[in-house]
């Protein structure tokens, strides 16, 4: 009676062992990377900025282009020197610097270029041949002529341009090819000119 009861026991406990048994692993179970709900990924993705398009560095009209004096990334000058760039790649790059950590400009003095307004340069940005570039639209103007009667009333600039004779040259002669190759002279027209020689 005993060894049955122990028999009837033993059974028992098998039977309870057998339904406690752990069922087959689920495959997404078996991977080592965290599970995330559908509904979490789609929520990360909507509160994501969109990407920003390319920046391109060709154009195909005038108004792709911008004049720019931006001095770039971490300069210590508040404008470089004018140039022509796509709008894009302006843009691009003025986010770009805005993100870097550079070293303080007080360390060491720049020498910088003085600013300029694009709009008052007469300078344009235009499209050609796939790139912008610097278009000078600004007729330039034309010099008044200078009056003279002798040649002692003329002189010229260093850039033997004519001008009106400063007061402490006159008198001065200006022989050619020991002076230089120029020689400032009053024309039979009355206004002063610069005579080049080939000496």
């Amino acid at each position: 009676m005993r060894l049955s009861a122990l028999s009837a026991t033993l059974l028992a406990f098998a039977a309870c062992k057998k339904e406690a048994a752990p069922s087959a692993p689920v495959a997404a179970a078996a991977s080592s990377g965290p599970v995330v709900s559908a509904s979490a990924t789609s929520s990360a993705s909507a509160n994501a900025a969109p990407a920003p398009p390319p920046a391109s560095t060709t154009c195909t009209t005038d108004s792709e282009c911008i004049l720019t004096t931006f001095p770039g990334c971490c300069s210590c000058c508040e404008c470089g020197p004018l140039h022509a760039t796509t709008i894009s790649m302006d843009r691009a790059y003025r986010e770009s610097c805005a993100t870097r950590d550079c070293m303080p400009c007080g360390i060491q003095e720049a020498s910088c270029t003085p600013c300029k307004d694009p709009a008052k340069e007469g300078m344009h940005a235009r499209c050609r041949d796939s790139a912008c570039i610097l278009v000078e639209t600004k007729a330039a103007a034309a010099e008044p002529a200078i009056a003279c009667k002798t040649d002692d009333d003329c002189w010229m600039d260093d850039k033997h341009k004519p001008i009106k004779r400063p007061a402490n040259l006159r008198g001065k002669k200006v022989e050619p090819c020991k002076g230089g190759e120029h020689k400032p002279a009053c024309s039979k027209d009355g206004v002063c000119v610069v005579i080049a020689y080939k000496c």
